[in-house]
């Protein structure tokens, strides 16, 4: 790649970033950032990079794509029909990622906006909690206030820190990417840290962690993985047992996230039972969609249309199952829209109610090709990706594709290493 076409790339690609950063909405999902997306799919056609697909992982998304489309060809005749939305919004993503992990940034400039946009978050953050000291309940419009957790023992999440994304769990999923830009900028170098540079280097994470753990948003477990990654790479030549066994504490994050899920296992109610009796709130639509998966083998191979998903959901709803969870929320107000339609709120089977069981192997084919030869970092972070799929349908994220990206643009952690003469910091 020449010099002036990874000048124009980057700053494509960082463009993007920042927009997505500013969240923009314009028109239903189509945000200020997507007017950038027709100069990505014009870029894309560049010979070199419809050659790398080819190359691993790329068969595989090119794989789910197909199944993907030949499942959607097969709504579209139906009587229910299908628009094609969901397909386009997935080639479009695969679009996303192919062109970023071609394209790479310079880890420099990554790290340098990547600081910028932490920081902004940070301040943003700082901002938010002094209104909130000198108001009360005053808001700069960052924060996501949730009356309905007043009289639970969980009032702490009535305020949650939002940024500019009105909902703290996509500042939680959104929050790895400017993290992942920091870290793949520091990776090079940091093996050869002095220890004040590592003083500051960690001084550094614990602030950006400050906003992260604001949004108690279990997210969070994408930012942690990355970091977990970074420290354990860059500790593996002192400490190499420890560095080998850090995945399991991933696992262990992974499995507690998920139980709080499948059972709310914290406390929800002041008075006995403090704890939970049912399933938790996102069970409730997972049950839904995992009969509708099952529905019919037609079902099962091919997926259903959107349309034959809104059909099906109400169906299949069991009111006197979602009257006994939501009273632990003191939420039986809203047992109508749970009863009508909701979201999976759970990848797997979002992919596999839209377009089958095919295709779901195939995405899971993808993402776990892309972690042979991967960094530690992200290694790590498809881990974390893996259970958060549990509890969110987190893949129609652009910023997920893009840190995945990022962090895949080098093939091991051996690439993560510079001769110390060549990674020499300046002091602090």
């Amino acid at each position: 790649m020449t010099q002036t076409r990874q000048h124009i790339t980057s700053t494509v690609i960082l463009a993007y970033i920042a927009l997505l950063f500013l969240y923009i909405p314009l028109r239903g999902q189509f945000f200020a950032a997507d007017f950038l997306a027709p100069v990505i799919a014009i870029m894309l056609l560049e010979r070199r990079v419809l050659l790398a697909l080819r190359r691993r992982p790329y068969p595989a998304l090119l794989a789910f794509l197909a199944i993907a489309a030949i499942s959607t060809l097969c709504h579209a005749i139906s009587p229910s029909g299908d628009n094609g939305y969901n397909l386009a919004v997935f080639l479009y993503l695969a679009g996303l990622f192919v062109f970023v992990r071609e394209n790479p940034p310079p880890p420099a400039l990554l790290l340098r906006c990547g600081v910028i946009l932490c920081g902004l978050i940070l301040l943003a953050w700082l901002a938010e909690l002094t209104a909130f000291i000198a108001c009360g309940r005053g808001s700069l419009g960052f924060a996501f206030i949730s009356t309905q957790m007043d009289g639970t023992a969980m009032s702490f999440l009535a305020r949650r820190f939002a940024f500019t994304f009105q909902n703290p769990n996509t500042l939680g999923s959104f929050y790895v990417l400017p993290v992942a830009m920091v870290l793949s900028g520091l990776a090079p170098r940091a093996r050869h840290f002095t220890l004040r540079q590592w003083l500051l280097c960690l001084l550094g994470l614990g602030l950006c962690l400050l906003p992260l753990v604001h949004s108690f948003s279990k997210h969070a477990v994408l930012t942690g993985a990355v970091m977990l990654g970074f420290l354990a790479d860059a500790c593996r030549p002192r400490w190499p047992r420890l560095s080998r066994w850090s995945w399991l504490l991933i696992i262990a994050v992974g499995l507690i996230c998920t139980a709080t899920v499948l059972w709310v296992v914290f406390p929800l109610k002041p008075q006995w039972p403090v704890i939970n009796t049912t399933s938790g709130m996102y069970m409730i639509h997972q049950n839904i969609y995992a009969k509708m998966a099952t529905h019919t083998p037609r079902g099962f191979l091919i997926g259903h249309s959107p349309a034959e998903i809104a059909r099906l959901y109400p169906q299949l709803a069991d009111h006197n199952a979602i009257r006994n969870t939501l009273e632990h929320y003191n939420a039986v107000a809203v047992l109508d829209s749970f009863a009508a339609f909701m979201d999976p709120h759970q990848e797997y089977l979002n992919i596999l109610s839209l377009f089958g069981a095919g295709a779901l192997a195939a995405m899971i084919a993808f993402w776990i090709s892309s972690g042979v030869k991967a960094t530690t970092m992200a290694r790590y972070f498809l881990l974390a990706l893996a259970f958060c799929c549990l509890w969110d349908d987190l893949l129609s994220k652009r910023w997920l594709w893009l840190a995945a990206a990022i962090l895949l643009q080098n093939n091991s952690d051996d690439k993560n290493e510079m001769p110390p003469a060549a990674t020499t910091l300046p002091e602090a």
